[in-house]
C-alpha cells in the first residue's frame, strides 16, 4: 500500500479489510445476471430490492429456528431458571425421550394436535402402566 496525504496506514488497511473479498465467493456472470434481473423486477414492482432480501433472510432465519427440538431447548433453558433441578430434570427427559424423537426437525407451525398428541399418549401410557 502507498501512503496518501492525509491518511494513514491504519486507515489504507481497515479500508483493504472493508473491501476485501478472499473469503467470499465470487459469483458467475450467470448468477449476477440473475441477480440484476431479480433486482430490476422488484423494483419495477414497487419493492425495494435490499429490503426484500433482508425479509427473505429473516424469514429463512425464523424457519430455521423454529423447529421443534430447537424451541424445545429454549423453552427448557428459559424455565430452568424458575424451576428446582429435578422438575427440569423430568421435563428435559420427556421433551428428549419422548417429543423430540418424534418432532426433531419439524417447524413447530406445522405440528397439529394429533401430530403432538401422539409421543405424549405413549409417554402417559408408560406412567400409567
Amino acid at each position: 500500500m502507498e501512503a496518501r496525504p492525509g491518511c494513514s496506514a491504519t486507515d489504507d488497511r481497515a479500508r483493504a479489510r472493508r473491501t476485501s473479498s478472499a473469503s467470499a465467493p465470487t459469483p458467475t456472470l450467470t448468477d449476477a445476471r440473475r441477480s440484476a434481473t431479480t433486482a430490476r423486477n422488484l423494483v419495477r414492482e414497487g419493492i425495494d430490492p435490499v429490503a426484500y432480501r433482508q425479509a427473505e433472510s429473516i424469514a429463512r432465519k425464523r424457519v430455521a429456528e423454529g423447529a421443534f427440538h430447537l424451541v424445545a431447548q429454549r423453552w427448557l433453558d428459559f424455565k430452568h431458571k424458575e424451576w428446582a433441578d429435578e422438575t427440569y430434570r423430568k421435563a428435559e427427559f420427556v421433551v428428549r425421550e419422548y417429543l423430540t424423537v418424534d418432532l426433531h426437525g419439524i417447524l413447530t407451525h406445522g405440528i397439529g394436535y394429533r401430530r403432538f398428541w401422539a409421543p405424549c399418549a405413549a409417554h402417559f401410557e408408560q406412567i400409567v402402566s
